[in-house]
């Protein structure tokens, strides 16, 4: 059970309470589980109806019940960043699903959740703010209820660390793109059109950071030059990222469904290493930064691109 309090202020006064609640961003479905439950709406300490007026110094009161938990508890490893009563952080590693599915029912970040709730006694289901590929790594919310679910839903600032093969002609550049799917089946994303059906809208920003090469004597298959990248995206489609990276001839290290050759990796080469919010209960901006990736650092080694070049990306630049 989670409980949020709001004292009132007198510009509020003579507001019904679900004006209020709906002015402080709380959306309809959570509106509805409060008023079926006795306890859900208590004004200073009494039961009060959503069409009820406030005065000014009522103190509401809030009660969101326990949800029935998700999957099946899973001690996997998964470093968790940052933790409180209404999100956490985790930092999701290489080859780990977010999600179930027919082939992955007991590995995935979902089932990491379920044991971290279980260990701490919560009753929480699995409510991902921004949903990572199974390959990519980083920085990724869970919210603990559906209010603080709601209020993040497209509202997380990212950013990723992306390495590619080839050199870029510029230091900046914006993929404007639509992706599809190829079919109904398929993971597979393209390129699209604007207007060709199944299309959506894709926009990716980047910069690039660092230039290296590998030994052709130790890696003489594959690309010989990398870059890599800071990427932004202002659209999140599947794949979006790999797909608009491949479209311009320079697909990801190790994504060799993209195009991307294993010859020195056989993990994808992206990460969400940055991640920035406005907590919606403790009403601050969050930031937090993680650029370091065990098997991308050391691919990084292997194309001569030096570690001290993403030492910077965990400061406060922007």
């Amino acid at each position: 059970m989670r409980v949020y309090a709001y004292e009132i202020d007198g510009a509020y006064s003579g507001w019904t309470v679900e004006a209020y609640l709906r002015q402080i961003h709380y959306s309809s479905r959570v509106l509805t589980k409060l008023k079926k439950s006795p306890t859900g709406l208590l004004l200073n300490g009494e039961h009060i109806r959503t069409i009820d007026k406030l005065q000014a110094g009522d103190v509401l009161r809030l009660e969101l019940a326990d949800e029935i938990g998700g999957e099946p508890p899973s001690d996997l490893p998964a470093e968790i960043i940052y933790d409180d009563d209404d999100l956490l952080v985790y930092d999701k590693p290489a080859a780990m699903p977010c999600h179930p599915s027919q082939r992955h029912r007991q590995d995935t970040l979902a089932n990491v959740f379920a044991y971290y709730c279980q260990t701490h006694q919560l009753s929480v289901p699995f409510r991902q703010v921004n949903r990572l590929d199974k390959d990519t790594t980083g920085l990724t919310v869970i919210a603990k209820n559906e209010y603080v679910s709601s209020q993040l839903n497209g509202k997380l600032e990212k950013e990723y660390l992306a390495l590619t093969e080839g050199k870029f002609a510029e230091p900046e550049g914006v993929i404007d793109c639509p992706i599809r799917r190829l079919n109904e089946t398929s993971t597979l994303r393209l390129p699209a059109v604007e207007g060709e059906e199944g299309a959506q809208s894709a926009y990716t920003r980047y910069q690039t950071v660092a230039y290296g090469e590998v030994d052709p004597k130790k890696y003489p298959e594959g690309a010989r030059g990398h870059t890599l990248l800071r990427v932004w995206i202002a659209t999140g489609r599947t794949h979006q990222i790999r797909v608009h990276c491949a479209s311009i001839g320079h697909p990801l290290a190790g994504d060799d469904l993209y195009g991307g050759s294993l010859a020195i990796t056989s993990q994808q080469m992206l990460r969400c290493y940055r991640i920035r919010f406005f907590h919606p209960v403790r009403e601050e901006w969050m930031e937090f930064s993680c650029p370091w990736e065990k098997e991308m650092v050391r691919v990084m080694g292997e194309t001569s691109i030096p570690v001290e070049a993403i030492h910077f990306l965990s400061g406060e630049d922007k």
